[in-house]
């Protein structure tokens, strides 16, 4: 993993529910609700469909889908219609994944 892609990751930790929770927020925005929700369903989709050591490369690989971005590239957007389209993209492969005889 590249030095950007490790920033990327780090990123990722250091959003807005660390300050929200550091500054001893009692509730949370319903921005960030949403944004947590996506990013939760993405996690568990990446959990069913590829092992724990392919975790991180998944999201670093490029993707047609997202015009040979990566899906971390479209995470780190900013807004919530990208993460909505990578759980949205996770979750279609979920399901092909898991009813294979389906699609």
């Amino acid at each position: 993993m590249g030095l950007k892609d490790q920033a990327q990751l780090e990123a990722l930790k250091n959003d807005s529910l660390s300050d929200e929770i550091e500054n001893g927020a009692d509730h949370f925005s319903d921005d960030l609700i949403q944004r947590l929700s996506l990013i939760t369903g993405i996690q568990k989709g990446i959990e069913i469909l590829y092992p724990k050591e392919q975790w991180t490369s998944c999201l670093l690989r490029p993707t047609k889908q997202f015009d040979g971005n990566t899906l971390l590239d479209r995470m780190l957007g900013g807004d919530i219609e990208d993460l909505a389209a990578v759980r949205s993209y996770i979750d279609d492969h979920v399901l092909k994944y898991q009813n294979p005889g389906f699609y």
